[in-house]
C-alpha cells in the first residue's frame, strides 16, 4: 500500500471521485422516477377527466333520446 501511495499519491482520492458519481447517478435516478410519476399523475388526472366528461355526454344523450320518445308518443297520441 505504501508503494502505491509512493506511485501515486492520489489513490485515495479515486475513491471518493466513484463515491460522488454514484451519488450524483442516485440523485438523477430520484429526479427521474419523480418526472415519471408526475407524468402519470398527469395522465390519470387527463383519464378521469375523459372519462368524467364521456359520462356526462351519455347522460345528456340518454335524457335527449327521453325526451324525444316521449314528444313523439304525445305527437301520436294527439293525431289520433
Amino acid at each position: 500500500m505504501e508503494k502505491a501511495i509512493a506511485v501515486d499519491p492520489t489513490v485515495y482520492e479515486y475513491d471518493n471521485i466513484y463515491d460522488d458519481l454514484q451519488a450524483k447517478k442516485a440523485g438523477s435516478d430520484k429526479r427521474l422516477a419523480s418526472d415519471v410519476d408526475r407524468k402519470v399523475i398527469n395522465t390519470l388526472s387527463y383519464h378521469t377527466i375523459f372519462t368524467a366528461k364521456l359520462k356526462f355526454l351519455c347522460l345528456a344523450l340518454e335524457l335527449a333520446c327521453e325526451y324525444f320518445s316521449v314528444c313523439f308518443m304525445h305527437s301520436h297520441y294527439d293525431a289520433f
